[in-house]
């Protein structure tokens, strides 16, 4: 897997990701799933995406704010917490069973987390501690 943060993509690239994981100022999800489906899981949030302007653009509008909805929701993490928005795209049931479906993003208890604030431009890369491990080094017998 290949995880990588980018501020601003240009279109090209972002249609080239299968998974998008979007976090608010304060680290919180705001959507994560299938790239495909992000714009209709914005548009079910009242949130009008324009046709001439690049969707990359216009999920970091909506994610920091400068882009509202055409009604009154709760925050956008509290959207994405709710378990219908977070079972329809990850193809679980609403109680958490099943197995994900399609491009969605799989979860691993090996999997590290990584933080990234949209206000923040610096980059941040959270390894594994095994990962830090040379490739070719032999292993501690006991």
């Amino acid at each position: 897997a290949v995880c990588a943060v980018l501020p601003q993509p240009r279109l090209q690239v972002f249609e080239l990701a299968h998974s998008l994981l979007l976090l608010d100022s304060t680290g919180r999800t705001v959507y994560m799933g299938p790239t495909r489906e992000a714009v209709s899981h914005f548009e079910t949030l009242h949130f009008i995406f324009e046709p001439r302007e690049n969707v990359a653009d216009q999920l970091l509008d909506i994610v920091s704010g400068a882009l509202a909805s055409t009604q009154e929701i709760p925050s956008l993490a509290e959207c994405w917490n709710s378990a219908r928005a977070r079972a329809a795209l990850e193809g679980r049931t609403a109680d958490g069973g099943g197995e994900a479906q399609g491009d969605g993003l799989r979860r691993s208890q090996r999997s590290s987390t990584s933080w990234h604030s949209p206000d923040q431009p610096s980059r941040s890369f959270t390894a594994r501690p095994e990962a830090n491990a040379p490739v070719n080094a032999p292993s501690a017998s006991p």
